[in-house]
């Protein structure tokens, strides 16, 4: 752009320098910048290769721990195993019900003619399984007998919620009429 100015030169007015950038300042600055770079480049590059060399030792080291990792899962399992036992355990000695004292009960109140095929208890539930057999065709009322004196012995009793006679079947066995029964309980908790 030309300018024309018509006043002399001492009377013009001075012009400052616009921005006071130099352009010669450029050719310092980008081998500068470009120098920076480099060094950021090639310490990033090393950190690098520093970390991979890490990576592989702790590979190496990983892979001799193997053995060792194995047996300690085992041990872990095993112990889970145990600690689930031991809960279970916990649990039923929590429930204090002395099954030897059932048991004895369940003995003294047998009547002649009947008999126990199978007992099982767990946690929540008691079933036993048994036949009844009577000459004189009272397989019911020895039954109900037996489920009544069971039922009358608050030392018995007193673990159970309900106790009765779940199923029963009349069968034939040897020219005789019999009668299989199940009867069961729920354990108070």
């Amino acid at each position: 752009m030309i300018e024309i100015n018509l006043l002399p030169p001492e009377i013009r007015a001075k012009q400052a320098k616009a921005s006071g950038f130099d352009p010669r300042f450029l050719v310092y600055l980008i081998p500068v910048v470009v120098g920076i770079l480099l060094v950021i480049h090639l310490a990033l590059g090393l950190y690098a290769l520093v970390r991979g060399y890490q990576a592989g030792v702790l590979s190496r080291q990983w892979q001799k721990l193997e053995p060792q990792r194995k047996e300690l899962d085992a041990f872990k399992q095993q112990y889970e195993t145990l600690t689930q036992d031991t809960k279970i355990a916990d649990a039923l000695a929590g429930l204090n019900i002395n099954w030897s004292e059932k048991l004895n009960k369940l003995s003294l109140a047998l009547p002649s003619g009947i008999w126990f095929e199978s007992l099982t208890a767990s946690r929540k539930e008691f079933v036993l399984k048994g036949t009844v057999v009577s000459l004189q065709k009272q397989e019911m009322s020895l039954l109900n007998k037996f489920l009544d004196g069971l039922k009358k012995d608050p030392s018995f009793i007193r673990d159970f919620k309900g106790f009765d006679v779940t199923s029963f079947q009349v069968k034939t066995i040897g020219g005789y009429d019999t009668l299989a029964f199940t009867i069961a309980g729920s354990l108070r908790s």
